[in-house]
């Protein structure tokens, strides 16, 4: 099932890196799963409606003394931080943020409907993406040409969080949603704005579905060297198209475009000298001059980003056009789609970093007393980490782990090796024992249950 997934990286960060072609489907698609994994399920329908009308009572006066906008929006803030302090009663607090959605709807405040939103989907299962999309539909409080454009940033950072998360129906919804106000306001301008918009989330949408059919070419290891490299060129310059360049650039250093492959190299080799970055710079910024609406914004911002690491090391001419195109790209900064796309981009890849971070710090080397079993005599015949033409043996590594009784977790840092950077990973184990020899597949960020084996010994 490929609905929902996006191609991402588990392990990011700019490395050289040449690409061959993949051999699975399967390690090419990744399902993004940003819930947590202690969240819990929505309460039941019958508790639901008598803990609201609890929560409404208790409330009752403050929410008959908020009469204006202001007002309700202080309210719904205080809703929010009695719900975070109300750790015993889940059926209680998700009633609370519920109370806080709907005060913040009556105050018109629609950042602050999405933040109870986001709070609501911390703690509880539900679809944050359909619930906002759902909100907006229903926002009943007027919308003017004092509040347009705040709306409008708010729904234009919902879009690009939508199109990150593979979630084209929702940020079309929205662009409809958008363009029947519009329609009601008479405004020409935001019209125009966001029927713009529109045709950016449609180019997006049909090159992410042409991103997955060059992913599913590459599952075949006898495609020819051409099919693979415009394959790897199709599915980053979707990537570049949303601003994800931890994972467009391997797919596109080893693309069919010359330019692009040369770029993206010279960008993993970790170039660090000043005429050396200055080329890469310079040359995503003039191949932007000759690219389309999907990547031409993207391919401008990177470079800008690039310039203004290195203008405070330029002189001259050098540095007089570094300012002029940094000052063209931030002009109309913090409000086109493409930046939100950038911005979504690298907190979702941050996120994955940290993530991979505390995983590793829950079972590095840090912590090899963690299982209090005695360790039983498990003999590791062979281990590997990797995929596709790519593995690593880490035997001695794996088998060093459970000597010390140390979780052995399926990830870079605790394996000391990452063969394939930016992929999705497995590592494979055969060990034996008491004489039984046995096999194991651990996905990337999960733990082999070896205690599993203390319990019953």
């Amino acid at each position: 099932m490929i609905t929902a997934n996006r191609i991402t990286a588990m392990r990011l960060g700019f490395v050289q890196l040449k690409f061959s072609v993949w051999t699975s489907f399967s390690v090419l698609l990744v399902l993004f799963d940003c819930r947590a994994d202690d969240r819990l399920d929505l309460p039941e329908k019958e508790a639901q409606v008598q803990s609201y009308a609890k929560v409404s009572n208790v409330f009752k006066n403050e929410l008959k003394a908020a009469k204006n906008a202001a007002e309700q929006s202080a309210l719904a803030k205080q809703l929010l931080k009695v719900a975070s302090e109300t750790n015993d009663d889940p059926t209680t607090r998700f009633a609370i943020l519920q109370l806080a959605v709907e005060t913040a709807k009556k105050a018109g405040d629609l950042d602050l409907v999405f933040s109870s939103i986001d709070e609501i989907a911390k703690k509880y299962e539900v679809d944050v993406l359909d619930s906002k999309l759902e909100a907006f539909s229903n926002f009943s409080a007027p919308i003017t040409a004092e509040n347009l454009r705040k709306i409008q940033l708010t729904i234009t950072k919902l879009v690009a969080q939508s199109i990150v998360s593979d979630r084209f129906d929702t940020a079309k919804g929205l662009g409809v949603r958008m363009e029947t106000i519009a329609k009601k306001l008479r405004n020409p301008i935001f019209r125009t704005e966001i029927e713009a918009q529109q045709v950016i989330v449609e180019k997006l949408a049909r090159a992410h579905a042409r991103s997955l059919d060059a992913a599913r070419k590459l599952e075949n290891l006898d495609k020819d060297e051409d099919e693979v490299s415009a394959a790897n060129l199709m599915i980053g310059r979707y990537h570049i198209g949303i601003g994800d360049w931890p994972i467009a650039l391997p797919f596109v250093s080893y693309s069919s475009d010359f330019h692009y492959a040369k770029l993206a190299n010279s960008e993993l080799s970790g170039e660090k000298t000043f005429a050396g970055r200055l080329s890469i710079a310079d040359g995503w910024w003039d191949l932007a001059e000759k690219e389309d609406l999907l990547v031409k914004r993207q391919l401008e911002l990177h470079a800008a980003e690039i310039y203004k690491t290195l203008v405070g090391e330029a002189t001259g001419f050098v540095k007089k056009q570094m300012e002029f195109r940094i000052a063209k790209i931030s002009m109309n900064i913090g409000s086109s789609l493409e930046e939100f796309l950038a911005a979504e981009s690298k907190h979702r890849n941050d996120s994955k970093i940290a993530e991979a971070a505390r995983a590793a710090a829950l079972a590095g080397d840090a912590n090899p007393d963690k299982l209090k079993q005695p360790a039983v005599n498990i003999k590791v015949i062979n281990a590997r980490w990797g995929g596709g033409q790519n593995w690593a043996d880490v035997t001695k590594r794996v088998q060093e782990l459970v000597d010390t009784r140390a979780l052995v977790w399926a990830s870079p840092d605790v394996l000391k090796s990452d063969p394939t950077p930016y992929w999705k990973k497995k590592l494979q184990i055969e060990y034996e024992i008491d004489g039984k020899r046995l096999s194991a597949w651990i996905e990337e960020d999960r733990a082999w249950e070896t205690e599993t084996h203390r319990k019953k010994n």
